[in-house]
């Protein structure tokens, strides 16, 4: 029986250097204490654990390393998340190493190591952020992006004051869009015939058999198509 009580260690004794902490359980004299660190850095731990026949000491400089790292920054490739119709959103995280893990209205998107993800597969106002799990205790998280999809207006009519699209030699014919937009481009028979913020066309250069069309573009840059008049 002696000899097992030599084999029993009943002391303990935990010293942690080089920062600041408090025992989450435990104290210095515990078998497994858990603590929380409060300075940043690397922290050496040595233990002295002894029995009836003696202590012995172990001690492991830099055991674990402790960070104040920032939040990884989520950044997209247009100016304040702003995408056209048809537009694949690509989204760039920086962080400090691990994992990233980027999110979707709350479900995660895609995991891993890779810093870069693209979708088309969104709406105006989804909301996106990332994860950086630095190790399985230090996970930080981004700020949200909410995107927005601009409107389309494919296929929207053309007003004229020419109703029946019938005209005779030298008529004035005025084309108009009837939606407010950034500038306007008209096109006669697929040429540009004028761009600018004007969002009325007037010509008295109509042939039978001419086709006209025009495109808007709004503040973002997204391009719709109107229907086509035909003379």
């Amino acid at each position: 029986s002696d000899r097992c009580d030599e084999m029993i260690l009943k002391s303990y004794n935990w010293m942690i250097q080089q920062g600041g902490f408090t025992y989450a359980s435990g104290n210095n004299n515990s078998m497994n204490p858990t603590i929380t660190p409060l300075d940043t850095g690397w922290y050496d731990v040595q233990l002295v654990a002894g029995n009836s026949a003696g202590a012995d000491s172990l001690l492991i400089s830099k055991l674990f390393y402790v960070g104040d790292f920032d939040s990884p920054l989520l950044s997209t490739d247009q100016p304040n998340a702003v995408y056209c119709l048809g537009d694949t959103a690509f989204f760039t995280t920086s962080g400090v190493g691990g994992s990233f893990d980027f999110f979707q209205n709350g479900m995660s998107v895609q995991s891993g190591t890779d810093t870069h993800w693209a979708t088309d597969a969104f709406s105006s106002g989804d909301q996106f952020w990332v994860t950086n799990t630095i190790n399985a205790g230090c996970t930080l998280t981004s700020d949200t992006v909410a995107v927005t999809k601009q409107p389309n207006y494919d296929g929207f009519d053309l007003f004229t004051n020419d109703e029946d699209l019938t005209i005779c030699n030298g008529d004035t014919v005025e084309i108009e869009v009837p939606i407010p937009m950034a500038s306007y481009n008209f096109f006669i028979n697929s040429n540009l015939i004028q761009s600018s913020v004007d969002s009325m066309f007037i010509t008295q250069q109509l042939m039978d058999g001419d086709a006209v069309n025009a495109q808007i573009i709004d503040t973002a840059g997204c391009i719709s198509e109107s229907d086509t008049l035909v003379w």
